[in-house]
């Protein structure tokens, strides 16, 4: 019992490949029909895939390895700086946010909105 179901999913695909081979074998047009679309989807995405592959070899990969290479060594010597930069970005963040969160309460409740706005100029 055991040595069935630990090769269950050998059991399965075999029988599904039996299966599509009696069902191919007896529906010969049916199954031409059905797989044209696919072999046409095929063709066109073996010419984007070279396309793809045309534009990707044309890329100059130098440019982004000494990027790497300048960001990985200004984190070696300088990584406060590099944190001073993350704060400060996460402050602007932090002001869109709370922005944003001013911006919908004005508009969810204007009494209060106008509370906040008179607030601010006492």
């Amino acid at each position: 019992m055991r040595y069935l179901f630990r090769n269950l999913h050998i059991f399965l695909f075999a029988g599904f490949s039996i299966a599509a081979a009696v069902w191919v074998a007896e529906r010969p047009e049916q199954t031409a029909r059905m797989i044209r679309p696919l072999v046409e989807d095929a063709v066109e995405l073996q010419d984007l895939g070279q396309a793809v592959y045309n534009e990707i070899d044309r890329i100059s990969w130098q440019q982004s390895v000494d990027e790497a290479v300048s960001l990985y060594v200004a984190t070696l010597r300088m990584p406060t700086n590099l944190f001073e930069r993350l704060s400060e970005r996460l402050e602007e963040v932090e002001r869109k946010l709370s922005k944003s969160q001013i911006a919908k309460r004005r508009q969810s409740d204007p009494v209060s909105a106008w509370r906040t706005i008179s607030s601010s100029f006492r």
